[in-house]
């Protein structure tokens, strides 16, 4: 199963799947890519439920391939 978090304000979305180590990708950097230390909140949210938890909306696979694609994200190109 396969969960999408979106922070609208920040044009952040988070991919959380099962089994995996959850990745991130933004609208200024459209690659999905490991939780780093410049995204602290997202991992306190994530791992911890604190943090900026409070600006994530879960959004369907669909919602979340608009968004890309907004950015001019492919579904290759956000792999």
């Amino acid at each position: 199963m396969t969960r999408y978090e979106y922070d609208a304000e920040r044009s952040v979305m988070l991919k959380i799947e099962q089994g995996k180590a959850p990745r991130i990708i933004s609208k200024d950097k459209p690659h999905w890519r490991a939780l780093g230390e410049e995204d602290e909140p997202y991992r306190r949210a994530v791992f911890l439920g604190q943090g900026c938890w409070e600006r994530l909306e879960t959004v369907s696979e669909e919602t979340a391939t608009g968004i890309l694609q907004e950015w001019g994200c492919t579904a290759a190109d956000a792999e």
